[in-house]
């Protein structure tokens, strides 16, 4: 489900690093890198997209092994709000986002050769991440979300009624019955609602938006562009990470948007081989919603080295 999240407490972004930007959004700018640390084949910011509700200590436990595995890297968290996936339109939005796309405006333009991976986990997650790519043009003079690399945890799937009504539900936080029985009843009128728009054309589904652009070769998630005057571009690696378990994000939505997604790349000129390189699904095995580390930690890191390091690889070829 799109986006509701627990804003992190200034006082764990604090111990984690981070300068709260705005509301949802937070920034982190590490030290000097340490002499023996080689940099020259890591991201220069990580873009991490959390998930709806996601708690403090759980975030944490993805933005230590980022900052761990590149220690030179600035990252932007990025939290979106249930309104913005639920009621607000795409142009009340940009004041969301627009600090995040200033920030990644001012990293661009600050550093000599920038390199951005993004982590981006749920619909919640990938909602967010499309949204701050429109933010970008809108708001930043046209400037084009930099993507290098792509790593989608439990993630994307269009609009399904009783997974979206079941994540609404889950963020919830009182265990009053009465509280409880009201949000229920609301977050089934959200989602109803929602839908309905979507199906009298009033406003396209925010669940429906973060599937079709994720793969859409005009936007800046399927393909990097080198050179807008020659009009170049080159693949943005990426890696499905999922689990059958998932009771949020079912699993063949997951699937069939990397098939998409190499369809596309297929008609944009690219052979069979080397698409299968470059759109990667990892499943994992009795893992739920956005929880592969808990039981596959490693294997789920290396996969995110794995993505980038195909992005360093496809940087060392001519344009």
């Amino acid at each position: 489900m799109a986006s509701a999240t627990t804003t992190i407490t200034p006082n764990v972004l604090t111990t984690l690093g981070f300068e709260k930007i705005s509301q949802g959004i937070s920034w982190y700018q590490p030290d000097e890198v340490p002499p023996t640390h080689d940099s020259s084949g890591s991201p220069t910011l990580i873009i991490i997209c959390s998930w709806a509700f996601a708690q403090p200590k759980h975030i944490a436990k993805y933005i230590q092994p980022h900052k761990e595995i590149y220690p030179n890297a600035s990252i932007l968290l990025v939290q979106n709000i249930i309104s913005n996936a639920v009621w607000r339109p795409d142009s009340w939005q940009m004041s969301f986002f627009q600090p995040a796309a200033t920030k990644i405006q001012a990293h661009l333009s600050a550093t000599t050769d920038p390199r951005v991976l993004m982590h981006a986990f749920s619909n919640g997650g990938s909602h967010g991440a499309v949204q701050l790519s429109q933010a970008c043009r809108e708001t930043c003079g046209g400037m084009r979300l930099l993507v290098d690399a792509l790593v989608l945890d439990s993630c994307p799937a269009p609009p399904r009624f009783s997974p979206s009504v079941a994540a609404l539900i889950s963020g919830i936080p009182s265990k009053n019955y009465a509280i409880r029985g009201l949000g229920t009843v609301l977050a089934y009128a959200s989602v109803a609602m929602t839908g309905a728009f979507d199906i009298l054309n009033i406003s396209e589904h925010a669940l429906w938006k973060l599937y079709r652009v994720l793969n859409d070769p005009n936007d800046v998630f399927l393909l990097k562009t080198l050179s807008k005057e020659q009009g170049t571009s080159r693949v943005v690696p990426r890696t499905y990470l999922y689990s059958k378990s998932d009771t949020m994000i079912p699993w063949e939505d997951v699937v069939a948007h990397a098939r998409i997604a190499k369809e596309k790349l297929i008609a944009e000129g690219l052979g069979e081989d080397e698409v299968e390189g470059f759109v990667c699904l990892e499943e994992f095995h009795g893992t739920a919603h956005v929880n592969h580390i808990k039981e596959h930690g490693t294997r789920y890191w290396n996969a995110i080295k794995d993505t980038w390091g195909k992005a360093e690889r496809l940087r060392t070829l001519p344009n």
